[in-house]
């Protein structure tokens, strides 16, 4: 278990509170938000209409984490290809995987 320092706490547009903390793995330091009433493992519950949008970079990722569940009437498009895979660790990317999604 990583320790977690508390940082601050917020109301966000449904009203909900949203404790903010902080973690540190491999000398990096993380925003970590918790919402009031869920569990640290950060499991969510999502109306049928809602998705959990995830960004592939935790260092730079603004996504679901940071402004939550998203209406399935805000999502434009869809995926059509794989670009690129990183594979965990210290590795380079590849394009073994580059392909379109069927």
């Amino acid at each position: 278990l990583v320790p977690l320092t508390y940082v601050e706490r917020f109301t966000d547009e449904r009203g909900r509170v949203i404790r903010v903390y902080e973690e540190e793995l491999g000398g990096r330091s993380y925003r970590i938000h918790h919402t009031q009433g869920r569990a640290p493992t950060q499991e969510w519950t999502l109306a049928d209409d809602e998705y959990l949008m995830l960004g592939d970079n935790r260092d730079n990722s603004q996504d679901s984490r940071y402004w939550g569940p998203v209406p399935e009437r805000n999502i434009v498009g869809h995926a059509v290809a794989i670009w690129m895979h990183k594979p965990p660790g210290w590795n380079m990317p590849t394009f073994e995987r580059n392909g379109a999604i069927e």
